[in-house]
């Protein structure tokens, strides 16, 4: 049986490690979504200076009866025009950081941001083309 007030206690707990690298890191345009009760995932996503947006994902698996894990995820992307604007690259990476039975120091949070924060566009390996923009758009 999973405790949703458990789960509740803990995304507080990663919360407030999220608002401290958004207070600590000053990061701009910096917001923190938390998704619904049944779906135990907290974002960070903030675009630095560089145009590159980045965020970091903690989510809460249940393993057994108040037994949990937190896997943590970062992502980093720019989109760029190509094909003299007709269409749109995204540029991105991503990572996974090992996962964290809890309850455990949420270090793992901190380890992502020091990735994910330091990635340049050259670090940006992957590449998608996203739908052409309409010229009626």
């Amino acid at each position: 049986m999973i405790d949703y007030e458990e789960i509740d206690n803990i995304l507080n707990k990663v919360e407030e490690v999220l608002l401290s690298l958004t207070s600590e890191y000053k990061l701009k345009q910096a917001s923190i979504e938390r998704w619904r009760w049944d779906e135990p995932v907290i974002t960070l996503t903030w675009t630095d200076s560089d145009h590159i947006s980045r965020n970091i994902n903690a989510l809460i698996i249940p393993e057994g009866p108040l037994s949990y894990r937190l896997l943590v995820e970062g992502n980093a992307w720019q989109d760029t025009d190509a094909a003299e604007g007709k269409i749109r690259v995204r540029h991105w990476q991503h990572t996974e950081i090992d996962t964290a039975w809890l309850p455990q120091p949420l270090d793992a949070i901190d380890e992502a941001y020091s990735k994910v924060s330091k990635w340049n566009i050259d670090d940006l390996k992957r590449k998608e083309h996203l739908t052409p923009q309409s010229a009626e758009l």
